[in-house]
């Protein structure tokens, strides 16, 4: 079973996949246009850090994912996580 924490880092992680096939040009065209249609409605790193944890519904004292621990989920991401400034171009 994951952990909320293991969910909200696949989030992040899934997004940061998102931006890096929609930006290789290498990638089938088509490929790199469905990954952008799908960025485009993704949830962001943004949104992932305002999501509450399964904790939080229970004591809602308890702080949401800290903004450290988001950014060292990204060290991995080669274009770095969706955010909300990420602007995916539509691949031509």
């Amino acid at each position: 079973m994951s952990t909320p924490d293991e969910k909200a880092r696949a989030l992040v992680w899934a997004g940061g996949f998102l931006v890096q096939i929609s930006r290789n040009p290498s990638l089938p065209l088509e490929l790199r246009r469905q990954a952008t249609v799908i960025a485009r409605h993704f949830p962001t790193i943004e949104d992932v850090g305002r999501l509450p944890t399964q904790v939080d519904l229970l004591v809602p004292s308890v702080d949401r994912l800290s903004q450290r621990g988001l950014e060292t989920w990204c060290n991995d991401l080669e274009q770095g996580p969706l955010t909300d400034m990420t602007r995916l171009r539509w691949p031509d």
